[in-house]
C-alpha cells in the first residue's frame, strides 16, 4: 500500500466513516436502544441542538479526528513529540512498504485537498 492510499484509507475509515456513524446515532438511533452512558449523553445534548448547531458539532468531531490521526502521523514521522520526546518508530505494511517521513504531510495534504 503507497503511503498516499494509507491516507486515503485513515481519512475515510477513522474519520469520515466514524463521522457518518456518529450522524446516525444522532439523528436515528433510538435513545433507550443506546446503553453506553457516553453515547446516551452525547445523543442526548445533540437532539437539544439546531440542526445547524448538530452540524457544527460534528465538523468539530472531524476536525478532532484528523487532529488525532495527524498527530499520530506525525509522531511515526520522527517530526511531533509524543510524551515530551520524538520517537524513532516505523510502520511497514504486508507488502514491505514503509511509511515514515511523509507520512503526516501526505495525510494533511489529502484533508486539505477534500476540504477545498
Amino acid at each position: 500500500m503507497k503511503t498516499h492510499d494509507l491516507c486515503q484509507s485513515l481519512l475515510k475509515d477513522a474519520c469520515e466513516d466514524n463521522i457518518s456513524f456518529y450522524r446516525g446515532l444522532i439523528e436515528k438511533e433510538p435513545l433507550d436502544a443506546v446503553k453506553d452512558e457516553h453515547w446516551r449523553k452525547v445523543i442526548a445534548l445533540a437532539r437539544t441542538l439546531t440542526p445547524e448547531q448538530r452540524e457544527t458539532l460534528l465538523q468539530f468531531a472531524r476536525q478532532s479526528a484528523i487532529d488525532a490521526i495527524s498527530t499520530i502521523c506525525g509522531a511515526i514521522d520522527g517530526s511531533t513529540q509524543l510524551g515530551g520526546e520524538f520517537l524513532s518508530l516505523s510502520l511497514v505494511d504486508g507488502d514491505g512498504q514503509q511509511h515514515t517521513g511523509a507520512l503526516q504531510d501526505e495525510f494533511l495534504s489529502l484533508v486539505e485537498r477534500r476540504e477545498a
